[in-house]
This record gives structure tokens, sequence and C-alpha cells, in this order.
């Protein structure tokens, strides 16, 4: 659904996502575990005195190569208690206000179904932001667009799935699928509820 998600012009991951709302109620984050890649990642973005433990390794989108299960514990078990030795010393993660998210999404239909929301705009066709002077309300309009994008996705799939049973000779609302029932009021733009034969 979405391709990529910027805060300030940064590109943002969800462990940067989470660690900022953490650090909203300053906490800090002193220790991550994962896929190599995301331990790398991590240090990244918050810094090299996060503690990182890697437990496997990516071999594909859908795979990955676990690391021994005797050898990870007692690699998370080091790590654990080296990261709370240094938690005095490990910087509360913020990113600075006012807030402005961007989200790239798969295609311009998600963008449009997104917009419905009048806080946010459209920056380009397949790229929507807002701006938030706090950041726990930010996230949670963050959430909000990509369950919007998530919804207008799934209605792709259903009207393709219609398409390939040939069902020309019945009309559909435009983007109606079941993920919609019950979400998209009666009044909505005509942008989203216009009636057409595939």
């Amino acid at each position: 659904v979405v391709r990529a998600i910027r805060v300030n012009g940064q590109e943002m991951p969800e462990l940067g996502l989470n660690a900022a709302i953490a650090g909203y109620f300053n906490v800090p984050v002193i220790m991550l575990t994962g896929a190599t890649e995301t331990c790398a990642q991590a240090k990244s973005i918050l810094g090299e005195g996060l503690t990182t433990v890697a437990v496997k390794e990516a071999q594909g989108r859908y795979a990955a190569r676990n690391f021994p299960r005797d050898e990870a514990r007692k690699q998370l078990k080091e790590g654990a208690q080296a990261a709370l030795l240094k938690e005095s010393q490990v910087a509360v993660f913020r990113l600075k206000a006012p807030y402005t998210f961007e989200i790239d999404v798969n295609n311009s239909y998600q963008a449009e179904l997104t917009c419905l929301v009048h806080l946010i705009k459209r920056s380009s066709p397949r790229t929507v932001e807002f701006s938030s002077d706090d950041y726990l309300a930010g996230f949670r309009l963050l959430r909000a667009a990509i369950a919007l994008a998530g919804i207008s996705y799934n209605c792709h799939e259903c009207m393709a799935s219609q398409s390939s049973q040939k069902l020309r000779s019945q009309p559909i609302i435009e983007g109606f699928c079941p993920a919609l029932s019950g979400v998209i009021p009666r009044g909505a733009p005509s942008s989203v509820m216009r009636l057409r034969r595939l």
C-alpha cells in the first residue's frame, strides 16, 4: 500500500515512527532486535548509541535465515544487559515540530481516496502530505491515511475480480467493495461514488 513515509523530509521506517512516539513520552529507545538490515537502519536513524542484536538475515521479501537459537538467545541476553548499563547515555529520539508527514502510495487512486480527509493534501499523483504541531496527533492521522489507502487498494482488487468474471451488464459503484461497507457515507464526493459500467 505504502511505498515510503517521510517526516520533515526524512524517510522514516516503522522503527523510526515508533521511536518518535517513545520520544513524545520522553522514553529513550535503548535496544532493538531483528534482521541485520533492520539493525543497521536503526543505528542510522537512532544513533550509534543504540544497542542492536541481529537474530536473522533477510533472504528475500518473504524469507529469512534465522540464526542458531542458542546463540541468538545468548546475544539477546548480553545485549539487554549492555543496553541497561548505558541507558542514561542514550538520547531520547525526537523530531522537531511542526511535523510534516508525506506518504508515497502505489497508485493515484489511493492518493485520491486518502484526500477525503480535509487535512490531507495531494502534492503529486501518488504522494499526499499533511502537517501537525503534535506528533501523536500526526501519527494517528498517518494511520488513518494508510487505512484509507489500503481500502482503495482492496477496492481495485475487487473491481479486477468483478471484471475477470465479466459482469459487464451490472452497474457498480466505483471503489465499492465489502471493505467500504459502512465507511463512505451518503453524500460523499462524486469522485468516490460515481457510477460506471465495467
